[in-house]
């Protein structure tokens, strides 16, 4: 529970930078247009002399409430049309007259740039705010917000148009029926569900699959990755779990994204799997203990590393052999899980691991290294509970803690 909380705290910049990342992909842009403003309208553009205009329009003072991403085109008319994606990004709530305020403030700072740089017409703007928030929200026009006002008065109200998209208020069988608009269906999905890991779970391929035919592929490379990492910055999923949900996809969608899962190498390496899937824990182990678990168990062994890795890989090999065998065993496990390596396999990096993590290695690609750490230290902890006791609170496998503990009555 911590741990979620703690991620729902992190900033909003997440969401932000995924929504400007999908949202910069022209194929993408076009997709979010059409699922945002009227067709009467969408109808008359010109998609061909769509572009990213490279000028964002808020201020200091919207910063906290948006971000912008402004495309300019033409319409079948020639007439210019900036098309403004607001991005609503405040965790509180929004009165619909603030969102009003912040508009206008939004369309004025436009209009006075345009002066600024001597246009000698006026553009159309047409502002689209996208809210992803889980609380519910009734945007109006500044028009409706004058209640009983009689008609004679109207003509004086600054009334504006804006297109929202509130993806809060959305049903995912609506959303789920976008059959035209594949991608924003996507991301529509992936923002409303954020923090749901059920959901994630259980619609995997329906977030990650994209059944486009004229998508190009290194388009939809680009947006299986941004997916991929989304997903791993807004639910608790961790690489593993992603394989996991990518290997339980039906073979014809695994097919559509196989590339990209081979080609992200890169990826796994940045989350701590060096060779992504291709070696798995064969190779994250190796590394791991051949520098003296430089990463030092993070934060369980704070103080493991400082002494482990200072002697153990100062005198490595020089006292390995003579020592390793002896000591090993004894004092790798007994002192290396008790004070987080404070010998960190002292004498025994190359046959104490050899040994005393043989079994170790495979636990740790089953349940997580963090993890299999803080099993074993509560064994040695407490010796006299029992596996049921352990397997409840860690939630793993009797048959792994007794893994575990055959592995640290070898090294006792």
């Amino acid at each position: 529970m911590a741990k979620q909380k703690e991620k729902n705290q992190r900033p909003v910049k997440t969401h932000d930078a995924f929504f400007k990342a999908v949202g910069s992909i022209k194929e993408v842009a076009i997709e979010l247009i059409l699922a945002s403003i009227p067709m009467a309208i969408s109808q008359r553009i010109n998609f061909s002399t769509l572009q990213l205009a490279p000028a964002s329009f808020i201020d200091k003072k919207l910063k906290e409430s948006f971000s912008d991403l402004v495309y300019v085109c033409k319409d079948k008319e020639d007439n210019e049309i900036r098309l403004c994606f607001l991005f609503e990004h405040k965790s509180h709530y929004i009165t619909a007259m603030q969102l009003v305020l912040q508009l206008l403030r939004y369309l004025l700072g436009i209009l006075e740039q345009d002066q600024k740089q001597g246009n000698k017409t006026t553009i159309l703007t047409i502002p689209v705010v996208f809210y992803h928030g889980k609380q519910a929200w009734t945007p109006k026009t500044l028009i409706e917000l004058y209640k009983n006002l009689p008609k004679l008065y109207k003509p004086f109200i600054p009334n504006f148009q804006f297109s929202v998209v509130n993806l809060q208020s959305l049903d995912d069988d609506k959303i789920m029926a976008m059959h035209d608009l594949k991608v924003a269906r996507n991301i529509f999905l992936a923002m409303k569900h954020a923090w749901e890991d059920d959901f994630y779970r259980e619609h995997f391929g329906q977030l990650v699959v994209f059944e486009v035919d004229n998508l190009k592929p290194d388009i939809q490379e680009i947006l299986i990755r941004l997916f991929f990492e989304y997903i791993t910055n807004v639910s608790s999923f961790n690489t593993f779990q992603l394989m996991e949900s990518v290997q339980s996809l039906p073979p014809q969608q695994q097919q559509r994204i196989k590339t990209t899962w081979d080609n992200m190498q890169e990826y796994f390496e940045k989350l701590g799997m060096e060779k992504g899937m291709e070696k798995g824990m064969e190779k994250g182990m190796e590394k791991g203990m051949e520098k003296g678990m430089e990463k030092g168990m993070e934060k369980g062994m704070e103080k493991g590393m400082e002494k482990g890795m200072e002697k153990g890989m100062e005198k490595g090999m020089e006292k390995g052999m003579e020592k390793g065998m002896e000591k090993g065993m004894e004092k790798g496990m007994e002192k290396g899980m008790e004070k987080g390596m404070e010998k960190g396999m002292e004498k025994g990096i190359e046959k104490g691991i050899e040994k005393g993590m043989e079994k170790g290695m495979d636990i740790g690609m089953d349940i997580g290294i963090d993890k299999t750490i803080a099993v074993v230290q509560y064994l040695l902890q407490h010796p006299t509970l029992t596996d049921t006791e352990i397997s409840e609170k860690f939630t793993v496998s009797i048959e792994k803690i007794q893994e575990l503990r055959k592995v640290l009555s070898v090294a006792q």
